[in-house]
């Protein structure tokens, strides 16, 4: 991770967030900093960052969210949103105590085909994919051929806003492996994707506990990543 050094230790703190993260909310940012102080005494913070150009910030036109990042040139605002998911749903499974590690995609070396982060527990290291959009079966195609030739080992959790998006990956992964004729050959072929369906994530949210499917069964995330136990 780039290290950024300010006098004030929570500049630092808030700085390096965002260098880990790219984009935050500021009430994200709030949690992510651990602030023991007032909401309005952190956004004054925010305020005197962004007055220095130190952070940059975006308004909604609504007024109703601000995103949060270091460099506005390294941003792409047409995929702010979904950076902002990946940040949410990893800092949702870094909150369990069994989480080991987390690398997001911006910073793993090989930029062909890298999933939107690297979550490890225990028992599995997560690829996770985020897909908010339909994409063309091509593109679905495409890098779900990439993972299936790559390695065996690597199982990738896909997550979903919608069911009708989750249906149509596990109808393409299902195709892909009657062509390759490879699940009968291998029977953890089924269990490489992982999907999930994340249809609303709030602050009480428990990601560990959305609907995940694997080998053509329902579970939940903490069960698939064996992290329910006690």
């Amino acid at each position: 991770m780039e290290n950024i050094a300010y006098a004030d230790p929570l500049h630092h703190s808030i700085a390096q967030a965002l260098v880990e993260f790219k984009v935050l909310t500021t009430d994200l940012l709030l949690k992510e900093v651990n602030y023991a102080g007032k909401q309005n005494s952190f956004r004054k913070v925010l305020r005197t960052l962004i007055s220095k150009k130190k952070i940059t910030t975006i308004q909604e036109k609504n007024n109703v969210q601000r995103y949060l990042f270091l460099d506005h040139k390294k941003i792409d605002s047409t995929n702010i949103f979904h950076d902002l998911k990946v940040a949410e749903i990893c800092l949702k499974l870094r909150s369990h105590p069994r989480f080991q590690k987390l690398i997001l995609s911006h910073m793993l070396e090989s930029k062909t085909f890298s999933p939107d982060a690297i979550v490890s527990f225990p028992n599995v290291d997560m690829y996770v994919e985020v897909e908010l959009t339909m994409k063309s079966e091509k593109k679905i195609r495409k890098k779900i051929e990439h993972y299936i030739n790559t390695s065996k080992s690597v199982q990738v959790f896909y997550f979903f806003r919608q069911m009708r998006d989750l249906r149509r990956y596990s109808e393409v992964i299902k195709n892909i492996y009657v062509e390759m004729n490879e699940s009968r050959i291998d029977p953890l072929c089924e269990r490489k994707f992982i999907l999930v369906l994340i249809d609303n994530i709030h602050e009480d949210f428990n990601i560990f506990n959305s609907q995940t499917y694997i080998s053509n069964e329902m579970s939940s995330l903490g069960s698939v990543l064996r992290v329910n136990e006690p």
